[in-house]
């Protein structure tokens, strides 16, 4: 998968990236696990490691998630 470079962005896995691009959208997580065939608990695990790695210590909000994916030029799907 090519991804821009961007300089400081977190190093996310095509899985971490494929979660995140799917909650910017305005998915839930059991909408994420139905659309990918993985489990909810693995998509709450996916956005803690992508919340972790990007530094994001809000759980409440997905508006850092939204400035990540922006940051990492994604499109929400």
């Amino acid at each position: 998968m090519n991804r821009p470079a961007t300089s400081g962005a977190p190093d996310l896995t095509a899985v971490e990236v494929a979660v995140l691009r799917r909650a910017v959208g305005g998915l839930a997580e059991k909408e994420i696990a139905t659309a990918l065939g993985l489990c909810r608990q693995s998509v709450g695990r996916h956005l803690r490691r992508i919340r972790n790695k990007a530094g994001i210590t809000t759980l409440q909000s997905r508006r850092p998630l939204v400035l990540l994916a922006r940051r990492l030029g994604l499109e929400p799907t």
